[in-house]
C-alpha cells in the first residue's frame, strides 16, 4: 500500500509539472471562441446569473457556451443557440472536458476550480460567496485567475492571503446571486403557504457519507444546532404552528436526513436540491421569499443580509468551530450583526419576535450592508456580463 501511495504521489508531481509546462508554452491560437462554466450544485450559484445575463445579451449567438454537469438530462428543457450541457462522470467524459479546458478562451467558475492550462485564457472566477469561514487549503487550490470577485474590499485581505493572489487580480464586485433582492422575481414561489415563513441554513454536521459517524452520539443529530432531542423538536414544530410560521430547513447535501425525517413535523419541512433544480431554480431564487433567515457559519449570511429581513446566527458551538475551522472573524459577533442563538431558549425567542414583527438589530444590519457589498444596486450581473462582453470585443 505504501509503494501504490507513493507511485500515485510521483504520478501527482509528474502531472503538475506537465501542466505547468504546457502553461508557459502555450500558444493563443489554439484557443476557440468557446466559454466554460462551472458550479456547485450544478447551473446555480454565482456563475448561473452571470451566463443567464450573457444569454439576455446574445453571446451565445456569437460564442459558444458549455455547462459540464453530473447529468445533462436535467438540462433538456435549456435551449439556447450554441449552448451545450456535457457530462463530466466518466472517464471518456472527463477526457471531452480536458479538451475544452485546453482549448476554451474563457472560463468562468465559482466553486469547484477549472484551472487555467493556457496562459492566454481569460479566467474569471466569481467565488463561492463572501467569508465567514475560510478553508486554507480549498482556497490554495484555486490556481491562476484573471479576477477573482471580491464582494467588499472588507474581504481583500483575507483573500489575497488565503488564495495566494495579488489584489490587482480582486475585482470588487456584489455577488451576481445577490441580484434577486432587489428586482421583481421571475420565479414563483415553489413553497405553498399562508403565513411567515423563516428558512434555516445550517452548516452541516452530520455527513451521511460516513459509515463510521455514531449519530446517536452527536450533540445535534437531526443536524440542526440548539435542537438536542426530539422533544425539544416537537416544542419548536408547537411553536410555529401557534404562530402560523412555516420553519424550512435547507441543509447541506452531505447532511443525513434520516432522524429528522422520522419525527411528524407540520410546521417544518426540508428542502431539497432536486425541488429547485427541477424548477431550474436556486436557494437565491427562492429567499426573497422568506421573512426571516437562520443560519451559522454559512456565507448566506451576507446574502440574506441585503434583504434588509431578520436574520439570527445559531452558533452553540462556537467554541468548538472555531478550533477547527479558520472564521474570518474570530469574534464575529462584534462584527457581523444579527440575533445569536446559543440554546434553546434562544431559538423560541427569535421566532416568538418574528410572529410579533419585532426586529432586534435592524440599524446594526443596515449599516453592515454598505461594509460587506460594493454598489448594493442588483446590477452585478450586467456589470460583469460587461467585463466578459468587453474581453470578447478585444479578440
Amino acid at each position: 500500500m505504501k509503494f501504490l501511495s507513493f507511485i500515485k504521489k510521483i504520478i501527482v508531481k509528474i502531472a503538475k509539472l506537465i501542466l505547468k509546462i504546457m502553461y508557459y508554452l502555450s500558444f493563443d491560437f489554439v484557443l476557440k471562441d468557446i466559454i466554460l462554466f462551472e458550479s456547485n450544485p450544478d447551473y446555480s450559484d454565482n456563475t448561473k446569473y452571470v451566463f443567464e445575463e450573457l444569454v439576455n445579451r446574445k453571446v451565445n449567438e456569437k460564442v459558444k457556451m458549455i455547462w459540464f454537469v453530473k447529468n445533462k438530462d436535467l438540462y433538456k428543457n435549456i435551449n439556447y443557440k450554441n449552448v451545450y450541457f456535457l457530462n463530466r462522470n466518466t472517464f471518456k467524459e472527463k477526457l471531452v472536458f480536458l479538451y475544452y479546458n485546453m482549448f476554451s478562451r474563457y472560463i468562468i467558475d465559482c466553486n469547484n476550480y477549472i484551472l487555467k492550462l493556457n496562459k492566454h485564457q481569460f479566467r474569471l472566477h466569481l467565488t463561492h460567496g463572501s467569508p465567514v469561514k475560510i478553508i486554507k487549503e480549498y482556497c490554495n487550490a484555486c490556481g491562476k485567475v484573471d479576477y477573482l470577485v471580491s464582494a467588499s474590499k472588507e474581504f481583500n485581505d483575507a483573500y489575497s492571503k488565503y488564495y495566494k493572489i495579488d489584489k490587482k487580480y480582486i475585482l470588487n464586485e456584489d455577488l451576481p446571486r445577490n441580484d434577486v433582492f432587489y428586482k421583481k422575481n421571475k420565479y414563483k414561489d415553489i413553497i405553498d403557504f399562508k403565513g411567515k415563513k423563516i428558512i434555516w441554513v445550517p452548516t452541516y454536521r452530520n455527513n451521511k457519507n460516513d459509515m463510521f459517524n455514531n449519530h446517536e452520539d452527536l450533540q445535534f443529530k437531526y443536524g440542526i444546532p440548539c435542537i438536542k432531542n426530539e422533544k425539544e423538536l416537537v416544542e419548536l414544530n408547537k411553536l410555529l404552528k401557534k404562530n402560523n410560521i412555516l420553519l424550512v430547513i435547507k441543509l447541506h447535501p452531505a447532511e443525513d436526513t434520516k432522524k429528522l425525517l422520522e419525527v411528524n413535523l407540520d410546521n417544518i419541512r426540508l428542502l431539497k436540491n432536486e425541488e429547485l433544480s427541477n424548477n431550474n431554480m436556486t436557494i437565491y431564487d427562492e429567499l426573497p421569499y422568506f421573512d426571516a433567515m437562520i443560519s451559522d457559519y454559512s456565507s448566506l449570511y451576507y446574502d440574506f443580509l441585503v434583504s434588509k429581513k431578520p436574520l439570527a446566527l445559531a452558533i452553540p458551538d462556537f467554541e468548538d468551530y472555531k478550533k477547527n475551522f479558520n472564521l474570518m472573524y474570530d469574534d464575529m459577533q462584534n462584527h457581523l450583526p444579527a440575533v445569536y442563538i446559543y440554546n434553546f431558549d434562544d431559538l423560541t425567542k427569535f421566532i416568538n419576535n418574528i410572529a410579533k414583527g419585532i426586529d432586534e438589530n435592524k440599524k446594526e444590519r443596515l449599516d453592515a450592508i454598505n461594509k460587506y457589498t460594493t454598489y448594493n444596486d442588483g446590477n452585478s450581473s450586467k456589470r460583469i456580463a460587461d467585463l466578459i462582453i468587453n474581453k470578447i470585443k478585444e479578440r
